[in-house]
C-alpha cells in the first residue's frame, strides 16, 4: 500500500486557511489592528487565494483582499465607493506588510 508523499514545509510558514465564514481571521485581526489604513473587515468584498512570493529575499504567503473605498468625487456631497485590492503578506502566521495591487515596486 503506497502511501501519500509528505509535502516540503513552505519557507514562508503554513499556508493561511480560511474558517468555515469564508474569512481569514488572521487578515481580519490585522486589518482591525490598523495595519492597512482606516478599511474594516466589514468592508471587505471578498477574499483571493492564497499563493507563494519571494519579496526582497523572503518568502510570503500573499493573500489578495478586495474591499470597498471611497472613490475620489467631483463633489463633496456625493461619495461613490469603488473595489480596490492589495496584498496582505503573510510569513509565519504573521501578517507583516500589505502591498497594494498596482504597486510598481513589487511588480503585482
Amino acid at each position: 500500500m503506497a502511501s501519500e508523499p509528505a509535502s516540503e514545509p513552505s519557507p514562508a510558514g503554513n499556508k493561511p486557511m480560511m474558517n468555515i465564514d469564508s474569512r481569514y481571521p488572521l487578515i481580519d485581526k490585522s486589518i482591525r489592528n490598523g495595519q492597512f489604513g482606516d478599511i474594516r473587515p466589514n468592508m471587505i468584498y471578498r477574499y483571493g487565494y492564497p499563493f507563494q512570493r519571494k519579496i526582497e529575499g523572503k518568502h510570503y504567503w500573499l493573500v489578495p483582499v478586495r474591499y470597498f473605498a471611497a472613490a475620489p468625487s467631483a463633489s463633496i456631497y456625493t461619495q461613490s465607493r469603488i473595489v480596490a485590492e492589495a496584498y496582505a503578506c503573510i510569513n509565519h502566521d504573521r501578517v507583516e506588510f500589505w502591498i497594494p495591487k498596482y504597486s510598481q515596486r513589487f511588480g503585482l
